[in-house]
Parts: structure tokens; C-alpha cells; sequence
């Protein structure tokens, strides 16, 4: 009962300061929390079911999905990207096919969530849908950008199946945009300490030998660097 009151008032309030106050109290409820939260959906408005899914990402799991599950087709796309942002944060698989859209549209906008959601929730499963995005043959300014950022969070995913992709960008000879096409191999080779030094070995040797000396002092640096981290 007193958990139900809670986050009643949890809604009343979810914009203020004694709203953050419940919310932390909420947390300490643990999965309780987040199963009433999702219950409570069906009666909420837009801005009381976005609190209540901010709950149920911060202490919910699998049992907590179906009901945030339909929201994915709510006509509030607000509310379908704080759902989208829940299931990834679970670890639910039926939000992939919408990221993946995102991903792939048109709208730049909608593009940069898809990318911000893939690093916060380490969606290892899109990296080599990401190496596949980059360009080599023609590269405009706005896509040098893109370039970048794919390779960016490729690098925050430091997932050993984009690396056949890379492996094709940085051997690259032509471009109708070779100057784009360098400072994108010479970004790449920039990204490459991410990823375990075994599984890069191919490219820091290519690297090494390369013909930018940028890019010949950054593959010597990693290759006499002690390996740190250890990736999937």
C-alpha cells in the first residue's frame, strides 16, 4: 500500500524537487518499484508515463517489459523513444528493429539518438552495421562528420566484428574525396586503441608502414603501449 501512495505521488510531483526526492525513494524498492510503475502506464499521461519510465530503467528488468513494449506505437514520439530507451536498458531484443530504423533514416536528428542509444546502452549487436555506414568513395563534409561518429562509437563498443569493415577503410586508396578519405582512415587508426591490441594487430602493422606519418607515429605508440582493457 505505502509503495502504491508513493508513487502516486511520485506523479503528482515528478517535475519538482520533492518529485527527485520520491524518485530516489522509489529506487530503494528495487524491482517492487518498477513492476507498480508499469501498472500504473495504462492511466498516465505523456509526461507521467515518461517519469514512471525513468523508473522502471533504474531499477526494473525483463518481468517489467510487455506494457513498456506497446508503447513503442504510442503516437507520441517522446514517449516512444523513452520507451525504446527502457527496453535497451533491459536488454529487451524487440527494440532492436526500431533502433536499427533510426539508425538508417534520414533524419539527422533521429540519426544522433539512434547513435547517443547505442553507446549508453552498449548495443554490441549493431557494430557491424555501424563499420558498413562509413564512407570511403565519396565523402562530403557532413559525412566526414558521420564518419567520425560511427567510428566513434565503434570505439565505445570495441566490438572485434566491426573490425573486417575498418580493415577495408584503412587499406582505402581511392576516394573522389581523398582528403576526406584520409582524415577518415587517419580518425579510424585514432579509435583502434579501444579495441584489444591482438585483435588490431593486422591494421597497426599496415599502419605502421603507412604513407601519413600521423598515422605511422599513433600504430607505433599502441604497439609498444602495455594492452589494458579486454572488449567482446
Amino acid at each position: 500500500r505505502n509503495l502504491g501512495w508513493l508513487s502516486r505521488q511520485y506523479l503528482e510531483q515528478c517535475g519538482t524537487a520533492r518529485g527527485q526526492h520520491l524518485y530516489l525513494l522509489l529506487c530503494r524498492f528495487g524491482v517492487r518499484a518498477a513492476e507498480e510503475a508499469v501498472q500504473m502506464l495504462p492511466e498516465c499521461d505523456e509526461q507521467q508515463a515518461i517519469a514512471l519510465l525513468r523508473l522502471v530503467r533504474a531499477c526494473g528488468d525483463n518481468s517489467c517489459i510487455v506494457p513498456v513494449r506497446r508503447l513503442l506505437t504510442s503516437t507520441s514520439a517522446a514517449l516512444r523513444l523513452e520507451a525504446l530507451r527502457t527496453l535497451l536498458k533491459v536488454k529487451d531484443a524487440s527494440a532492436l528493429p526500431l533502433l536499427k530504423k533510426m539508425l538508417y533514416a534520414r533524419n539527422l536528428r533521429m540519426k544522433e539518438t539512434a547513435l547517443k542509444f547505442i553507446q549508453e546502452n552498449q548495443v554490441q549487436e549493431l557494430a557491424p552495421d555501424l563499420a558498413a555506414m562509413i564512407k570511403t568513395l565519396f565523402i562530403t563534409s557532413n559525412g566526414l562528420a558521420r564518419n567520425k561518429a560511427y567510428l566513434s562509437v565503434l570505439s565505445a563498443l570495441g566490438n572485434k566484428r566491426a573490425l573486417p569493415a575498418l580493415q577495408k577503410i584503412a587499406s582505402a586508396v581511392f576516394s573522389f574525396t581523398p582528403l576526406s578519405l584520409r582524415q577518415t582512415q587517419l580518425y579510424l587508426y585514432k579509435t583502434l586503441a579501444a579495441y584489444p591490441q591482438e585483435s588490431v594487430q593486422t591494421l597497426l602493422m599496415r599502419g605502421v608502414s603507412a604513407s601519413n606519418p600521423k598515422i605511422r607515429a599513433l600504430c607505433q605508440e599502441m604497439i609498444n603501449a602495455p594492452e589494458t582493457a579486454s572488449k567482446p
